[in-house]
């Protein structure tokens, strides 16, 4: 039994929309959790410390990013073209028109890793150039 090309691909895309189906979901169900043990205790009139709202609503808050993420990123991106690249010139001597394709594919995913580096090094320049933030508690 022959697989056709276009089921592979409408396969591949629906995999993609259930995996971001499944994380939305379930993001959404954690929300509605932590709003109805709130309403729940607020309720059954139970004094809640401001402490205790903290920890149960710490799920709602996003994770501090990473000042390297840009980095880590062009170091991949970049080692994944050199890899493609490397694909190209070994399979190239077989096949001309893999090496056309396969180093091309390489030089653009390299291309990338490389712009992942200089959004980082800007990044950085930003960051170094800015005024320091304000406390407005202070």
């Amino acid at each position: 039994m022959e697989v056709h090309s276009s089921m592979v691909g409408i396969v591949f895309w629906v995999a993609i929309a259930a995996i971001v189906f499944i994380n939305v979901w379930g993001k959404r169900s954690a929300e509605r959790e932590r709003q109805l043990t709130l309403r729940t205790a607020i309720e059954r009139g139970q004094q809640i410390d401001p402490a205790m709202i903290e920890k149960i609503m710490a799920g709602q808050q996003k994770p501090k990013q990473s000042q390297f993420g840009l980095l880590i990123g062009g170091v991949v991106v970049s080692f994944a073209g050199v890899g493609i690249l490397l694909m190209g010139l070994i399979l190239g001597a077989e096949d001309p028109e893999a090496l056309k394709a396969l180093v091309g594919s390489g030089v653009l995913v390299g291309m990338v890793g490389v712009g992942l580096f200089v959004a980082h090094v800007l990044q950085r320049r930003l960051q170094a150039a800015a005024p320091p933030p304000t406390d407005p508690a202070a």
